[in-house]
């Protein structure tokens, strides 16, 4: 029992589940998920090896899982280079096989490290490194190798792979430290007196006596995973100017007997005002914590170093700076495109005139809108706005007054092309003016970036399910993609995923885009992302919830003439 109440604690600790929620003063009046999990650790059939489990919950942050088995990671297979320890080529070459069951002890940092607790004696160790001396391989390094193959098949975000690790009782012998350090593994010991040895890059072969050099830590160093880029879907740029998010006079009885007819509009203002405000209590906070300021040129520097990743395979199989020139041959020209604007004035003007024209003109009058674009009219009631998008367009006017153009700063906000063009007929058929007012102000924050890119990558590898083979409609295109070059090199493990009802091509370029420059997806679409982890590959997003545009269902608008459906997107 008192191991099962340690072993609560600590996953309680390392926020492994949500927190206690009971007041009963039993202790096992735990989560179920914290007490399974207890429940195995205590289990464990040696007290060694549990007391490290242990060490590993309490140590280690973002702790999701305690015996996880790696089977259940199913990403696509990919190449993996395997050398002996000492440094030449070696028959011997265990693959990781669907049917061999490896459970990884710990899976902290929110998935990007997995532990494995080697529970075993100083001089059982020493037998180990001496086994491995002779034979070149050991039950134990076997394993460890097929789970550096899974660990290689494993799509997180941003083409990132878990690292693995090891906890042992005592520090390793010189062999499997050199082991360790040929295949990237990390370890550290439970004793105290003896410091963390970090993986060498590239073992010397020519030096096979050298020292394995350690830091001064005691611990694993945590992984630093922050975004560098926001990057919003349709379903986000449509919260955002939603009038189901904001006030503007009419009452919420009266908003909600227009949308009767309308269900699922009506229960999002119902939760709207009941539960969560989209806008303030979720779309705000999220951009507030990620969003950072660059110029044009600095915030394509940072998209373009996210795509030159050193660490993917295809720059691992070539050298620097044919990586880089490969990597180069299918960017454009510039990622941010030039994005004129200028036709959302006239629409401001003809959804203001429709709005007057409607048959309860009387409650619903030309609107007074804050965008730039907009000229001055009488208000009866203020625009309603989101006062971060109010803050940023202020901070963007000041820098146009005091600073060179190519030196003012905008927020880390892209938008693929496709949704920008989704959005735009968005804004032409359904928008009434306020949401276009609102929209006008987003648009003038977020870039556009091009999407070409993956478009080539994608055709290149064959991916032409659900395109019917017609050409690409955006005109645009790369060297890529007018000559015989070989495959561009992969940019997300996005380009993997499977065209089903919830992986559309469309969610391939935006979700896909995201992945590549390092950004994190504010969506409120989790079927996709859902849909994505089932195929194995993992998406970094901050979810909001949903809400469409309503105000011309609001006050009987007629919907504006315009195509019934946004532009396709094809290969």
């Amino acid at each position: 029992m008192a191991n099962v109440q340690r072993a609560v604690e600590g996953l309680s600790a390392a926020g492994c589940t949500d927190v206690l929620t009971s007041s009963s003063p039993d202790p096992l009046a735990v989560p179920p998920a914290i007490f399974e999990s207890a429940v195995a650790c205590a289990q464990c059939n040696s007290i060694s090896h549990y007391g490290g489990i242990v060490a590993c919950l309490e140590r280690e942050r973002d702790v999701t899982g305690v015996y996880v088995p790696v089977s259940s990671y199913v990403g696509p297979p990919q190449c993996v280079h395997l050398a002996s320890v000492k440094g030449m080529s070696t028959t011997h070459r265990p693959s990781f096989r669907e049917d061999m069951r490896i459970e990884v002890d710990v899976v902290s940092n929110s998935g990007h490290r997995w532990i494995k607790v080697k529970a075993t004696t100083a001089r059982n160790l020493e037998l180990e490194a001496a086994a491995l001396d002779v034979n070149g391989a050991t039950p134990f390094t076997d394993m460890l190798l097929a789970l550096i193959e899974c660990s290689k098949r494993t799509c997180l975000p941003h083409r990132r792979t878990p690292q693995v690790a090891v906890v042992l009782l005592h520090p390793p012998p010189l062999v499997l430290r050199k082991f360790f350090a040929e295949h990237n593994v990390f370890w550290a010991p439970l004793s105290e007196d003896c410091g963390v040895a970090t993986p060498h890059h590239r073992m010397q072969a020519q030096l096979p006596h050298a020292a394995v050099t350690q830091s001064a830590t005691t611990w694993f160093p945590p992984l630093t995973l922050s975004p560098a880029v926001i990057c919003l879907d349709t379903t986000a740029l449509v919260t955002l100017c939603s009038q189901s998010c904001y006030v503007d006079g009419l009452p919420y009885s009266v908003r909600m007997e227009r949308l009767a007819p309308f269900r699922v509009l009506q229960e999002q203002q119902r939760k709207e005002v009941d539960e969560c405000s989209a806008v303030v209590a979720a779309l705000e906070p999220a951009l507030r914590l990620h969003t950072a300021w660059y110029t044009s040129e600095a915030l394509e520097q940072v998209m373009r170093q996210a795509l030159l990743l050193q660490g993917d395979d295809a720059a691992a199989e070539t050298t620097p700076s044919s990586a880089v020139k490969l990597h180069g041959q299918v960017f454009p020209t510039g990622l941010i495109l030039p994005i004129k604007l200028d036709w959302l004035a006239p629409l401001e003007v003809a959804a203001r005139e429709r709005s007057c024209d409607a048959t309860d003109g009387s409650t619903h009058q030309c609107i007074t809108t804050t965008a730039a674009t907009t000229t001055a009219t009488p208000a009866v009631v203020p625009l309603d706005e989101s006062s971060l998008l109010v803050e940023c367009s202020d901070l963007i006017g000041r820098d146009a007054a005091s600073v060179l153009s190519s030196l003012q700063r905008r927020p880390n906000w892209i938008m693929a092309d496709v949704t920008y063009e989704e959005f735009k007929w968005i804004l032409e058929t359904i928008a009434g003016p306020q949401e276009v007012a609102r929209a006008a102000r987003l648009l003038r924050l977020v870039s556009v970036v091009d999407t070409t890119f993956l478009r080539d990558s994608m055709r290149s590898r064959g991916d032409c399910e659900g395109s019917n083979g017609a050409p690409s409609t955006t005109g645009r295109g790369t060297a890529a993609s007018r000559s015989s070059s070989p495959p561009p090199p992969l940019f997300t493990f996005v380009e993997y995923l499977r065209l089903s009802g919830k992986v559309s091509l469309r969610n391939k370029f935006v979700f896909g885009l995201a992945d590549a420059v390092n950004a994190i997806m504010v969506t409120s679409n989790e079927q996709m992302i859902h849909a994505a982890r089932e195929q194995g590959v993992h998406i970094e997003a901050c979810f909001h919830p949903c809400r469409s545009l309503t105000e011309q269902k609001m006050y009987g608008l007629q919907r504006r003439h315009g195509p019934e459906s946004p532009p396709a997107v094809t290969l």
